[in-house]
């Protein structure tokens, strides 16, 4: 079947000419491989950033669902960069939540970690009474480093029911259900996998055809993130992956 895509910026058109190989953003985005040497120091990294807040109700909910995410990215496996630190390299850099892709492509440069988590708690509902409850919905994202660009993301709902009401109670509870919601969220992503094609021809001013359609679970709506595999102009014998354009399914 023929799929054509659409160019979302003109420059990325000047590039495809010559463009052979290329790895698209379905869900997350699939960058090529690093040498090695530099994969064994990295692959595991992460960084938490600030969430925000909207439940104004519960002003610690964003503090308390950064330190679930922190505690649920080292049962995975991850070395997660104390929060500490990070807020500390925040305020010398001068960025705060919400972050633009060159922000977090600063953070990324300044801390030097590719996997770069954040998201914000979008309510905290507590029903105190005969059985008294809370629940939290929160949204949890992931950044792609190299692009500063939101690669993945996900609603996580928890809810607890408490043995009182009383404040103590409620803050222990509420942080249970915080720690429910983002372990759904990290599932939800996780079960999300890379798509990666080949360009295949380009059609001025803005179309290319690809190798993968409908049949591999492409759809219109769709955006891909292009990359390209250049040199590395501190190490002419490494190579570094760079974006240089979007694809739009139509």
């Amino acid at each position: 079947m023929r799929v054509v895509k659409r160019l979302a910026r003109h420059r990325l058109a000047r590039g495809l000419a010559w463009l052979v190989q290329v790895a698209l953003l379905a869900g997350m985005v699939a960058v090529a491989p690093a040498p090695a040497q530099a994969q064994e120091t990295t692959a595991k990294l992460a960084v938490v950033l600030d969430f925000g807040n909207l439940a104004t109700a519960s002003p610690l909910a964003g503090d308390e669902a950064a330190s679930a995410l922190t505690l649920a990215l080292v049962q995975r496996g991850f070395e997660v960069t104390p929060r500490a630190e990070v807020q500390d390299r925040l305020r010398q850099i001068g960025v705060r939540a919400p972050f633009e892709p060159d922000e977090v492509r600063l953070i990324r440069d300044d801390l030097d970690i590719r996997d770069i988590y954040s998201g914000a708690v979008v309510a905290v509902n507590e029903a105190i009474g005969a059985q008294s409850s809370v629940e939290v919905l929160l949204r949890l994202e992931a950044y792609d480093g190299e692009t500063g660009d939101l690669i993945n993301g996900a609603y996580g709902r928890g809810f607890e029911i408490l043995a009182s009401g009383d404040i103590a109670d409620r803050e222990a509870g509420r942080a249970s259900a915080i720690e429910r919601a983002i372990n759904q969220a990290l599932t939800t992503m996780d079960a999300r996998q890379t798509m990666s094609a080949a360009v295949l021809s380009y059609s001025p001013p803005n179309r290319v055809l690809m190798n993968k359609g409908a049949k591999q679970g492409v759809s219109e709506g769709m955006e891909f993130n292009v990359f390209r595999t250049i040199a590395d102009p501190e190490n002419p014998n490494r190579t570094q992956t760079v974006k240089i354009g979007r694809v739009v399914v139509t």
